[in-house]
C-alpha cells in the first residue's frame, strides 16, 4: 500500500471510531437495560487490533484513549495504558490464536469487559462491599457491553472491506 493509501486507511477508520463516539454520548448513553449503559469505545479497539494487528492495535488505542478522555466525562487517566494494551493483546491474538475476526473480537472484547469490570470491582470488595450487588451491575454492563459488539464490529468490517477492495 502507497503511503496515501495508508493515510486514507486510517483516516476512514477515524470517521468510523467518530461515528461510533458519538453513538456512545448521543444514544447508548441514554438507553439503559437492567440499569446499566454500554461501554463502546474499547471495542473500536479490539476490532481495529483484529484487523490490523499488535502495532495497529496499539496506534488506535492511544488515539480512542484521547478521544475518550476528551469526549466522556470521568474517564480514567489509566484509559491511556489501558486501551493501546487491549489493541495489542487484539493484535496479538488474531495473529497466533483465533483467525477468524468476529470470534476473535468477541473473545478479545470478553477479555476487555472482564478487565475493566475487574477495575470497578475489585477497589469495592477491598473495602468491603458484599460482592452480590457488584455482580448485579457488572455482568448486565458485561453482557450489554458485549452485545454491541456486533453493529460495531459490523461498521469497522465495512470500513476494512471497503478499504481491501479499494487497494488490493
Amino acid at each position: 500500500m502507497a503511503k496515501r493509501d495508508i493515510v486514507f486507511k486510517w483516516i476512514t477508520y477515524g470517521i468510523v471510531l467518530l461515528l461510533v463516539c458519538l453513538l456512545q454520548l448521543f444514544i447508548a448513553d441514554r438507553i439503559s437495560f437492567f440499569g446499566v449503559r454500554p461501554i463502546l469505545l474499547p471495542l473500536c479497539v479490539v476490532t481495529i487490533g483484529i484487523f490490523e494487528g499488535p502495532l495497529g492495535g496499539i496506534g488506535f488505542g492511544l488515539a480512542t484513549g484521547i478521544l475518550s478522555l476528551i469526549a466522556i466525562y470521568r474517564t480514567p487517566i489509566l484509559i491511556l495504558l489501558f486501551l493501546p494494551l487491549m489493541g495489542m493483546i487484539s493484535g496479538l491474538i488474531s495473529e497466533y490464536v483465533i483467525q477468524s475476526r468476529f470470534l476473535g473480537s468477541l473473545l478479545c472484547s470478553m477479555i476487555c469487559f472482564v478487565c475493566i469490570e475487574g477495575y470497578h470491582i475489585l477497589p469495592r470488595l477491598l473495602i468491603g462491599i458484599p460482592i452480590e450487588p457488584l455482580f448485579r451491575i457488572a455482568l448486565p454492563e458485561l453482557v450489554y457491553s458485549v452485545l454491541c459488539l456486533i453493529p460495531v464490529y459490523f461498521f469497522f468490517h465495512l470500513a476494512h472491506r471497503r478499504i481491501e477492495r479499494i487497494y488490493h
